[in-house]
């Protein structure tokens, strides 16, 4: 099956997110692959308990936003081919998604997971950004812009192009 994102932009609560397999099953729907229009961003907000653990294949010719408080895993041999690719463990605000801006900050009483990234990661044409309190890197990323960001609060400027991180 694979999933088309016909939107521009979009915000999906999600209660959980990943890719299994070698050609990557993507939960809460078992696709063979993710895909996203070149122009669009969909911003993936994971409301469940458990780290969104990334093992199989993402594509997307458009831009990934992937927000999850409990951990993000992009494990060893995942494929991620995307336009552009933010993935924090940091709380983004409908009201900061509204206004566009993109200031990521710790909640209040939880503390937000780690990402690690163990796979091969490439956005050719765009940017990727991992803000995370820890942010462990033993794989690649190849893109234009690449952002790591290990802290409790940041402002991203995707493309803007205020080049703030």
């Amino acid at each position: 099956m694979l999933l088309r994102n016909q939107l521009y932009a979009g915000i999906v609560d999600v209660p959980e997110y990943g890719v299994r397999g070698k050609r990557g099953d993507f939960d809460p729907l078992i696709s063979e692959d993710l895909f996203y229009r070149v122009q669009s961003v969909l911003v993936n907000r994971v409301t469940g308990g458990d780290p969104s653990t990334i093992l199989g294949t993402l594509r997307a010719d458009g831009r990934v936003y992937l927000v999850n408080p409990r951990g993000i895993i992009f494990g060893a041999g995942s494929q991620i081919d995307v336009g552009g690719l933010v993935a924090t463990t940091l709380e983004l605000s409908d009201a900061a998604l509204k206004a566009n801006r993109f200031d990521l900050t710790s909640r209040n009483g939880t503390p937000p997971g780690s990402i690690v990234a163990a796979g091969a990661i490439r956005a050719p044409g765009g940017t990727v950004v991992l803000a995370a309190p820890t942010v462990s890197l033993t794989g690649s990323i190849d893109a234009a812009r690449v952002g790591l960001a290990a802290a409790s609060a940041v402002t991203v400027d995707v493309d803007g192009d205020g080049l703030i991180l």
